[in-house]
């Protein structure tokens, strides 16, 4: 596992150098940082640059609580615990239960991206619980708080961003919450140097940037977008975890450099329709199968893409064919009328 450690050695040297008070904030940035300093932390690995923002860093002092090798277990484990916890919210919002439900989250423990998370000790299931969490609060009306979830989510990952403009339409509270969140972290001293820092991202870049090149990959991102957007509008008055579904996967394949635990995020759309009960979702569902097929095979741009695809066809003509949906509460048309 010593290969896996480098990545949260970063993470746990942002954390403890935020705490220290004889050490400028700036620090965190400094992509050879002292050795001096990483001895005096207890780090014993190598240790990659920072690129997260400073609200990010405070966020993980309490890990810094720990030495660094009972807090390298304690993240594994509380990843673990996140990580089902994330899984139970589409089961939840799916109304699965018994043995399918169980069958279930035993495909997520097994779910790749998940598996390479918990190997590189990343924060993705971190940010797949946050946005879960956000789901499931716009559900009980809590759009504010959901915002800021997104928010925070965002400043780990750029793609739960996504996830908050497809709610433009439907509820401007949730997008608005998400960018202030995003902008008030740059409030925080030291946080400007976060986008020089950027520039340190490594060029992992996806299989469709390397397929299309730099000027086509633009003009496929902004297909996307546009044919999301266009969805999202035209069909706002879906519930929130069935809009979530959409913009999920769409977020991911827009990325020109992923690494293959982002893909822990998808769990939630793949859940949540594997969750839902019906006899014709059996081709949808087998077309989720497929996915994770192709994600397992880390082939995660053709993957993701299929994902997609599906969902948007699957919102666009179960809405054709089904046009007298009910309302749910009155005031959004739910899936859970053509389970």
């Amino acid at each position: 596992m010593s290969a896996a450690e480098p990545d949260f050695s970063a993470f746990y040297y942002a954390a403890s150098v935020i705490l220290d008070p004889d050490i400028s904030i700036t620090e965190v940035y400094n992509p050879n940082p002292s050795q001096q300093l990483v001895e005096k932390y207890g780090i014993n690995q190598p240790v990659k640059p920072y690129i997260y923002s400073i609200a990010v860093a405070y966020i993980l002092t309490p890990l810094t609580l720990f030495s660094y090798q009972t807090a390298k277990v304690v993240w594994n484990l509380l990843n673990i615990a996140m990580y089902v916890v994330a899984i139970l919210i589409p089961l939840r919002l799916g109304r699965a239960s018994g043995i399918y439900a169980l069958l279930l989250v035993c495909l997520g423990l097994v779910f790749a991206p998940f598996l390479r998370n918990q190997f590189w000790m990343q924060t993705s299931v971190f940010v797949f619980l946050l946005v879960s969490c956000a789901v499931y609060l716009m559900t009980k009306g809590r759009f504010y708080m959901s915002g800021i979830l997104l928010g925070v989510a965002t400043l780990f990952k750029i793609y739960p961003i996504a996830v908050a403009m497809v709610f433009l339409f439907k509820n401007w509270r949730i997008p608005l919450t998400t960018l202030i969140v995003i902008l008030g972290s740059f409030l925080i001293p030291g946080s400007l140097n976060w986008i020089q820092a950027m520039y340190n991202v490594g060029r992992y870049y996806s299989e469709g940037y390397v397929l299309l090149g730099p000027s086509l990959f633009v003009v496929f991102v902004a297909i996307v977008i546009f044919a999301t957007a266009l969805i999202a509008f035209r069909f706002r008055e879906l519930d929130y975890q069935t809009l979530a579904t959409l913009a999920i996967p769409a977020g991911i394949i827009i990325l020109p450099v992923i690494e293959f635990h982002f893909l822990t995020v998808l769990m939630f759309p793949i859940i949540y329709l594997l969750s839902l009960y019906k006899d014709d979702l059996l081709l949808l569902k087998i077309i989720v199968l497929v996915s994770i097929a192709l994600i397992s095979a880390w082939l995660k741009f053709p993957g993701s893409l299929v994902l997609w695809c599906a969902i948007c066809l699957w919102v666009i003509l179960t809405n054709k064919i089904n046009p007298d949906l009910h309302f749910n509460s009155g005031r959004e048309l739910s899936v859970n009328s053509i389970r």
